[in-house]
């Protein structure tokens, strides 16, 4: 698996950003049509408030099977980077999503950021959800 970063303003690489993300948004939520890829590039490519990384992991063919977001504001809190991490489902449990969060906290403190926060999206019904557990994991 390799990580690598992707430009927004990349048409092709942003599409693969936003495969396993959406893959992952439609497991954890059915039935919901979720984000749009071309909104989502809108709002990746205004960096007016944050500095935004963006970057996606590969299998060994290739194939994008996780994706990651690292926001770090401009403004206020410039101690903080906002993560997302998100991993194609049908690679669940292989090391992928850890291996982002790795690399996400690594670009946080390469920008003086020594703070990470990220969320998990959860039904309300589920009492302990899949990524919850994950983020308990890796520590947060």
């Amino acid at each position: 698996m390799i990580i690598e970063p992707v430009a927004a303003e990349d048409d092709a690489a942003f599409a693969d950003w936003f495969r396993p993300f959406h893959a992952s948004e439609l497991v954890t939520w059915p039935g919901e049509p979720g984000w749009a890829e071309d909104e989502l590039r809108v709002l990746y490519r205004d960096q007016s408030d944050s500095d935004i990384v963006i970057a996606v992991a590969r299998d060994d063919d290739g194939s994008a099977i996780g994706c990651l977001d690292v926001s770090m504001p401009k403004r206020e809190s410039l101690h903080v980077a906002y993560m997302l991490v998100a991993v194609d489902p049908a690679h669940w449990g292989r090391g992928v999503g850890r291996a982002l969060v790795e690399h996400g906290e690594q670009i946080a403190r390469h920008r003086g950021r020594i703070k990470v926060i990220g969320r998990t999206d959860e039904p309300l019904q589920e009492t302990e959800s899949r990524s919850s557990r994950f983020a308990r994991a890796a520590g947060y």
